[in-house]
């Protein structure tokens, strides 16, 4: 089975984005992860598509596809907020980003 890292998810979403995405908080995200299910990243984006704004990445990896999942805040619910959310819904590695 093949894993990226944080830094691997990180640097393949900023490879991907275009120039000025950001949250109302500078920049600051929570990554919910990278999975090599589209059905399993895809139930996350639809899951918080009501709690902030969502981006799903594909990109490969060591011969793999994986799907990224990342939710910005948009003043429907802070940070701490979609981190507790995303650990809750199925996402236990999801991490806070901050640039």
């Amino acid at each position: 089975k093949h894993s990226m890292t944080a830094n691997d998810v990180i640097q393949s979403w900023k490879r991907q984005q275009p120039a000025g995405i950001t949250g109302k908080t500078g920049g600051a995200y929570v990554a919910l992860g990278s999975f090599e299910s589209y059905k399993q990243a895809d139930a996350l984006v639809r899951t918080f598509s009501m709690q902030g704004h969502t981006v799903l990445e594909r990109s490969e990896a060591g011969g793999a596809t994986w799907y990224s999942v990342s939710v910005y805040p948009d003043g429907r619910r802070d940070l701490d907020g979609l981190l507790e959310m995303a650990w809750a819904k199925g996402a236990p590695d999801a991490i806070t980003i901050r640039e």
